[in-house]
């Protein structure tokens, strides 16, 4: 295979279906008026805005009306917020909370004063990031080939570059396992996943306890010594790996990363949002930014220098005139000075900025860093800070519903890489017909086609006659029902 070729048509597929998105979602604002687009659940009208607020979240909004809000828009959603025409904006937050007759949402930056107006739209948005993360991810890899290296990772991409990855397994009898009640296939699962030097796959159909197995895998990776990252697709399944793994050991250094609106409430304290305030360096981080906030109050009650009021002055020009006490072209002294008081401040408060962003940064790697495991969708994993991080594993579960590009993010910072997924159930749902043939097979899938996956055997969730055709017609008559639910009913 030429890797090349394939991350160039990986590439035009990402392409291809962010275009389709974003098309679908301007032709839906475009067609519907926004009183139609209410009524699908997909915006909501005549809000006012109220700060609350700056959280660990950014900077907390409660947008409001008299009338009760119905709508698909839920907590952890990306959100456009215009003065009317959603079109005409690129204002994105995030939705912390919904109520009755309002919702409560975080600005990453401080938002703009006409949020705090009458007749305010939201609309529920497409999150780009995912699409920049994959790209950048390809980009990344692309440029690394352009200058003739050869990443680990291509090891894992390119089947000519595989060789029998797997050792002899660790025997089961020597593994001391944290689930006591994993079967055999679960334990075997376990042994040749750490036995690995590079890749494992687990075929996993449905109610054969993947992500039980998964958590085992991670638990003795890390009494191994080794640093595992945990991903899936979705947030859901990100956190159900969270919990299986606080099931079995309390005491793992564990970090989710995340917005905090989509954890789960009850796995909020293992969030990297919750863990950070108890370092000293975001405490620090935390007194100069209410000092800055402070500044910023005093520098706002003086004249800032747009240029309808600079007149072509430039900074210097205006902090000398103002230190002569001169006006200039219609603009009186006292304008003048207030202007260069502005510049002052917003000086100091630049400074503050990076000096914030630096102890937030270093606070941010103190946690990664005294981690055992991080754990991520696959888009997350790509936010900036993780750039510096690289992974002994890479544990990805649901792997059957992520694109390849959404793996290629976290798989750019690990040696190994164990996946878990079902290839004969439904793919990732792809909107664009162009780009489906390409992302809609996914690295799980591919990869299957070269090394072999261990299939978990035992399923525990439906009886024997309601699996007895999917395991006819997928997977070869080898699953076998668990004594448990052989003969269960509604």
């Amino acid at each position: 295979m030429d890797v090349k070729e394939h991350l160039l048509k990986l590439r035009k597929a990402v392409e291809d279906e962010r275009k389709a998105e974003i098309e679908m979602m301007m032709n839906e604002m475009k067609k519907l008026t926004g009183t139609e687009r209410e009524k699908r659940g997909r915006a909501v009208l005549n809000l006012r805005g109220k700060f609350l607020k700056r959280g660990i979240e950014g900077y907390i909004v409660k947008f409001g009306r008299n009338r009760e809000i119905k709508s698909e828009i839920s907590t952890g959603d990306e959100i456009l917020i215009s003065k009317g025409d959603p079109l005409k904006s690129e204002l994105i937050a995030t939705v912390l909370e919904f109520g009755k007759r309002y919702l409560i949402v975080s600005f990453q930056n401080p938002p703009p004063e006409w949020v705090f107006r009458e007749r305010i739209r939201i609309d529920l948005y497409l999150n780009d990031v995912t699409f920049k993360r994959m790209l950048k991810t390809i980009d990344h890899l692309l440029d690394i080939i352009e200058e003739g290296g050869k990443p680990e990772i291509l090891k894992i991409m390119d089947p000519n570059e595989m060789v029998d990855f797997s050792k002899e397994d660790v025997e089961i009898e020597k593994l001391e396992f944290h689930d006591g009640e994993l079967n055999e296939f679960q334990r075997k699962a376990v042994s040749k996943a750490i036995s690995s030097d590079h890749l494992f796959l687990i075929h996993g159909p449905p109610g054969t306890g993947k992500t039980r197995t998964v958590a085992e895998i991670i638990l003795q990776e890390v009494k191994r010594g080794n640093k595992v990252l945990a991903t899936a697709e979705s947030n859901t399944a990100v956190d159900n790996i969270l919990e299986f793994l606080l099931r079995n050991s309390r005491k793992l250094k564990m970090v989710r990363l995340g917005h905090p609106s989509r954890i789960s409430k009850e796995l909020i304290e293992h969030s990297l949002f919750y863990l950070i305030e108890n370092v000293e360096e975001y405490k620090r981080a935390e007194k100069l930014r209410e000092e800055m906030d402070e500044i910023i109050r005093k520098r706002d009650l003086h004249r800032k220098p747009t240029p309808s009021w600079r007149r072509g002055l430039s900074d210097s020009e205006i902090l000398r005139l103002a230190r002569a006490g001169k006006g200039i072209r219609g603009v009186k002294p006292r304008d003048v000075i207030s202007m260069a008081k502005w510049l002052e401040m917003n000086e100091i408060v630049n400074k503050l900025k990076g000096e914030i962003q630096e102890l937030e940064n270093e606070a941010i790697e103190k946690v990664i860093n005294e981690s055992d495991v991080v754990l991520a969708t696959n888009s997350t994993s790509g936010i900036d800070f993780m750039e510096k991080f690289i992974f002994d594993v890479l544990v990805v579960d649901e792997a059957s519903q992520a694109t390849e590009p959404s793996c290629l993010i976290p798989l750019m910072r690990s040696k190994k890489l164990v996946m878990s997924g079902d290839h004969r159930q439904l793919p990732p749902t792809i909107v664009s017909e162009k780009a489906k043939p390409v992302l809609s097979f996914t690295l799980f899938e591919r990869l299957s086609k070269v090394v072999k996956p261990y299939m978990l055997r035992i399923q525990y969730r439906m009886n024997e006659k309601l699996v007895e055709f999917p395991n006819r017609m997928f997977y070869q008559g080898k699953l076998i029902t668990h004594e448990s639910v052989r003969n269960i009913t509604l």
